[in-house]
């Protein structure tokens, strides 16, 4: 299955200052976030310092995250997705283009 990192923004325009409706809207998001674990659809996810800006690590199919992307942007901005490989992987492909180069 395929890897994405994902960068997004929560839409705080899109939020009340209110305590008490803040506090629904962020036990709604914690609530997905762990259920994307338990699903094991995500495998790492993390705010930045700032506490707007965040990043998600999700495997699967193309057509799912599509899905899932259309499904959150009421309450983020998706600022940008990479597939991206592990490090095993990685290591291979590196070593076996450095090693066609030495032929």
């Amino acid at each position: 299955m395929t890897k994405y990192l994902v960068q997004w923004r929560i839409k705080m325009e899109e939020l009340s200052i209110e305590p008490e409706m803040m506090k629904k809207a962020t036990d709604m998001l914690f609530s997905a976030v762990e259920k994307f674990f338990e699903e094991g659809t995500l495998l790492d996810w993390g705010l930045f310092l700032d506490g707007q800006y965040g990043y998600a690590v999700r495997e699967m199919e193309p057509s799912d995250l599509q899905k899932w992307l259309i499904t959150v942007n009421q309450f983020v901005e998706v600022g940008d997705v990479q597939e991206v490989i592990g490090f095993e992987e990685a290591q291979k492909n590196i070593r076996a283009v450095t090693e066609t180069m030495m032929r």
